[in-house]
């Protein structure tokens, strides 16, 4: 899309506010869970890579535990699912996250936010 003609775009932007979506998930659709997200800025798009990390089992005595802790030098983060959004749509993405997380736990939100992150 970021190669497309202004004209284009502005073309699509107004089709997209005359028109009701209808989101459809097919069939073969697969829920990945997701627990790390990267984001990257390109020409006029944002680069968005999804990921599932799966800590390791940490199995023994304390000291072996905090061992094994110690040795780890990296943890492997798997591409699930990348996407990319123009940038004159991010704001609706965020404002939705954003309206929809207000909505759906604001006081848990807000119980997280207070807490201080370990140390």
């Amino acid at each position: 899309m970021a190669d497309e003609p202004a004209e284009v775009r502005q073309v699509a932007l107004r089709l997209e506010h005359h028109f009701r979506l209808e989101h459809h998930w097919g069939e073969n659709t697969v829920t990945r869970f997701a627990n790390e997200i990267s984001i990257q800025v390109g020409q006029g798009v944002c680069y968005l890579g999804f990921y599932e990390v799966n800590p390791p089992l940490l199995l023994g005595s304390p000291e072996e535990i905090s061992e094994k802790v110690e040795s780890i030098k990296s943890l492997r983060a798997e591409g699930i699912f990348r996407v990319v959004v123009p940038l004159e749509k991010m704001q609706d993405f965020i404002n939705a996250i954003q309206s929809t997380l207000g909505r759906a736990a604001p006081v848990n939100l807000r119980a997280m936010e207070s807490k201080e992150a370990p140390k």
